[in-house]
């Protein structure tokens, strides 16, 4: 059982990453005696804190960026917003006379190949993919060192502000954003593409109330034989959001049942206004993901027969046992439609045998791997803005 000590310094590696994220979003440099002094301690135990969540996530210091005039035949007009790893700004092609959003990394020269190589997968993902409810991307490039990808400029917020500024969502307008990402989800998936990072703030909302998918940087083509990038126990994802094949690190059963989960959680956000475990700090919502049930209750205390349905579908969506979740965003749309049409009979969960998994408690390396790279969300792979 781990001592008193042990848990004072979890939770200040609890209350480092959420600082962390907050400094990195805005590009800022880390102050260790700033942070010291806010969360009553030394700067050497911050510093502490600092180097092992940095060396964890493989993050490389890169310098504030000056914003371009050009890249290739954009001009570049503002910036949009900024992540962990990306900057994205919205530009203008003089010859087309449109505007687009385009997204660079942060990192320039400093980049790792690992980074170089996400930033170009993104845009071949994206590019096999057409759909309404898909960013689109246009071009990609290199212009003196720095690359860069061409998309829509989506006007409008994520989904992540709308909850953070207006709460709960009504059960109608969940189901039919959950819907559409769920149609997106698929579109993808029949594509060998699995994104696994779909989380609130990857989902743009225009001002018609449109979902739009957005951040394929984390996602996979399950039929490039020839990707490696994420190896057997590192992290990928977003851990409020994650799956608990995801927390254990095991890429081999990533897939489209992992996206499904992911929307799922998105999905009990719009309805309880928050996300599930979110009543934890971090350094135990991996064995609350791995191990227990969000709490449902917010689901009927919605009090309407649409939102007990939506609560049978997220159970689903959330099951442990990948082989008991919906195995097909289809089929998890074909359920959103049946409550919606209030063509719905409660349904008990049914589990089907299910696939030999590892246990990640027998595997200490991998189980540490996923609680360290738990607590830096957002300033790893999957902080990305868009």
């Amino acid at each position: 059982m781990a001592n008193s000590a042990d848990d004072d310094m979890a939770d200040l590696f609890d209350r480092l990453s959420e600082d962390l994220e907050d400094a990195i979003k805005a590009g800022q440099d880390v102050d260790c005696d700033a942070i010291a002094e806010k969360h009553k301690t030394s700067p050497e135990n911050v510093q502490v804190c600092l180097e092992a969540l940095t060396a964890l996530a493989g993050v490389v210091a890169a310098p504030r960026e000056v914003k371009p005039d050009f890249l290739g035949d954009y001009e570049i007009k503002e910036e949009l917003g900024r992540g962990g790893m990306g900057v994205v700004y919205r530009a203008y092609h003089p010859k087309l006379e449109r505007d687009v959003a385009i997204k660079i990394s942060k990192f320039g020269d400093q980049a790792t190949e690992s980074q170089r190589q996400r930033f170009l997968i993104e845009g071949r993902v994206v590019a096999k993919l057409r759909h309404a409810n898909i960013v689109a991307i246009h071009d990609v490039g290199i212009d003196q060192g720095t690359h860069y990808q061409v998309m829509d400029w989506i006007q409008g917020s994520s989904l992540h502000s709308l909850l953070k500024k207006e709460g709960q969502q009504t059960p109608e307008k969940t189901a039919r954003v959950i819907r559409k990402i769920a149609s997106a989800l698929d579109h993808a998936h029949n594509r060998s593409i699995v994104h696994r990072d779909v989380k609130p703030r990857n989902i743009m909302m225009t001002p018609s109330g449109e979902p739009i998918l957005m951040d394929f940087g984390l996602a996979k083509d399950v039929a490039a034989k020839s990707q490696t990038l994420t190896h057997t126990g590192q992290f990928i994802g977003t851990l409020r959001y994650a799956s608990p094949e995801q927390v254990r690190g095991d890429k081999h059963y990533i897939d489209q049942r992992t996206d499904i989960y992911n929307l799922g959680a998105t999905l009990y956000h719009m309805i309880v206004g928050l996300a599930p475990f979110s009543d934890l700090p971090e350094t135990k919502t991996v064995d609350a993901i791995r191990d227990s049930s969000p709490d449902f209750s917010g689901f009927l205390a919605r009090g309407s027969q649409l939102s007990n349905a939506l609560k049978d579908i997220c159970e689903k969506c959330l099951d442990k046992d990948q082989n008991a979740r919906y195995q097909s965003a289809d089929a998890l749309i074909n359920d959103i439609d049946k409550a919606l049409l209030g063509d719905w009979n409660h349904k008990p969960l049914t589990r089907p045998p299910s696939a030999p998994i590892a246990d990640c408690k027998q595997h200490p390396v991998i189980f540490l791997l996923g609680v360290s790279f738990g607590l830096i969300l957002g300033i790893a792979l999957g902080a990305w803005l868009f």
